[in-house]
């Protein structure tokens, strides 16, 4: 139930600092969070190199982290 909670709380400003991304690193991040696609899979579907990838996924959590912290929120974007 308390992780329902904290996820509910959190979901607003995560939903803004999603918003805040560009546009092509939001694109790349949901592919590999929410559709779970590997990064050649991503690459693949965007016709970008992996690599332009993995850094885009990386200042995506970057950016994440700065703007949820910004908001008071602490949320860990790394993978487990």
């Amino acid at each position: 139930m308390d992780a329902r909670v904290d996820a509910a709380a959190v979901a607003p400003d995560l939903a803004r600092a999603l918003a805040a991304l560009r546009p092509e690193h939001r694109e790349a991040l949901l592919l590999y969070a929410w559709a779970d696609l590997t990064y050649e899979e991503i690459a693949e579907a965007l016709g970008i190199p992996a690599g332009t990838v993995r850094s885009r996924i990386s200042r995506s959590r970057q950016r994440l982290r700065e703007l949820l912290t910004v908001s008071g929120q602490s949320v860990d974007t790394q993978p487990p």
